[in-house]
């Protein structure tokens, strides 16, 4: 996270910062199979849903975790991800200016024209 301060003209300080708009989780979810109710199906009824759970919770939920966080990482930073700049004024204002950039390069190209027109006092 990038985070600049800038002194405008006023005398007013601005906070300068950026930061990536992370997307929301994902939970599992799906519906469980009709099962007879014979000794079999109970016992089934039972343990499946034991093996299952274990299942979802330790290996393929770590799993998909690891692929996603790699796949969630590198659009967020490379290829189009959403980026929050922010601008907050220090002192008694409290004003804060929020900006929003698609990918790292206009971000990082918002960013630099929000300090430097804060630095100036044009309102970006």
């Amino acid at each position: 996270m990038a985070t600049r301060v800038v002194d405008a003209p006023d005398g007013r300080t601005w906070t300068v910062r950026r930061r990536i708009a992370w997307p929301r989780w994902r939970f599992p979810s799906g519906a469980w199979p009709p099962l007879e109710l014979d000794p079999t199906g109970i016992l089934a009824l039972i343990l499946l849903p034991l093996v299952i759970a274990i299942l979802l919770v330790f290996v393929f939920s770590v799993v998909a975790l690891i692929v996603e966080l790699v796949v969630v990482a590198a659009a967020a930073f490379f290829w189009r991800g959403r980026w929050i700049i922010e601008a907050t004024a220090e002192g008694a204002s409290q004003e804060m200016k929020t900006y929003e950039a698609r990918g790292w390069r206009a971000s990082r190209k918002k960013f630099e024209e929000v300090s430097s027109e804060l630095a100036a006092r044009s309102d970006p």
